[in-house]
């Protein structure tokens, strides 16, 4: 897996799909999330508009890791 950081040189915002002057809050959706980076490299990238003064996340899912040996034992 890829850092937020090294993930951001990965993406781009087409400009014709931004509305200008872009809103204050800008909401991102994404269909997974497993530990965050994905949604922290958009964040960032998102943030650096003129007029964007927050960045949320909305998930439709999240990624459930399979039980460890410890959680047989606390059972």
């Amino acid at each position: 897996r890829q850092p937020p950081d090294q993930l951001l040189e990965t993406l781009a915002i087409d400009p014709t799909q931004v509305l200008y002057p872009p809103r204050a809050t800008v909401i991102v959706v994404d269909d997974v999330i497993t530990m965050g980076a994905s949604f922290n490299a958009a964040k960032s990238l998102l943030q650096g508009l003129p007029g964007v003064n927050e960045v949320a996340g909305i998930f439709l899912a999240k990624t459930v890791w399979p039980p460890c040996e410890l959680d047989d034992f606390l059972s």
